[in-house]
């Protein structure tokens, strides 16, 4: 919320809250699918290197779910 309130200008005209909204969808989007999919490549991986994998893309999901979520308020 701070930080869609400081920012000054929008994206191309979008708007400063629709720009962090924009933002927020496309992480969420980008990152959703791979919480819950297998990862291919981590399948003779060490237990660390598969909850670094899958904990790298909930960061990604949660700010993105906060960035649209939070400037709707």
């Amino acid at each position: 919320g701070f930080e869609s309130d400081r920012t000054r200008t929008g994206l191309f005209g979008y708007g400063r809250r629709k720009t962090w909204h924009l933002i927020g969808v496309i992480c969420v989007v980008g990152s959703f699918p791979f919480c819950f999919n297998l990862c291919i490549e981590c399948a003779n991986s060490d237990l660390w290197a598969q909850f670094l994998y899958y904990a790298m893309f909930i960061v990604i999901f949660q700010f993105g779910w906060s960035c649209s979520q939070i400037t709707h308020l």
